[in-house]
């Protein structure tokens, strides 16, 4: 079958889109152990917020930068 060949806590997480669900999905990702987040919105203030609240690692407006380094894409 499939082997799982990374820990959950070494995976690398990018949401786009850092609203009331990917801000929620980005708070059970940091719950359950996923030590890298990044995200992707449109708004600046919105990715400071989401910031300053240990939501997520990173923010960006542009999307290169965190899907090259991610393995789950939401």
């Amino acid at each position: 079958m499939f082997t799982i060949l990374k820990k959950i806590e070494d995976l690398t997480v990018t949401i786009v889109g850092l609203g009331v669900i990917g801000a929620a999905f980005a708070q059970s990702f940091k719950e359950i152990g996923i030590k890298t987040i990044y995200g992707i919105d449109i708004d600046e203030e919105t990715i400071k917020k989401a910031e300053e609240k240990n939501m997520i690692n990173k923010g960006f407006l542009e999307t290169k930068d965190p899907l090259e380094k991610n393995q789950i894409l939401l």
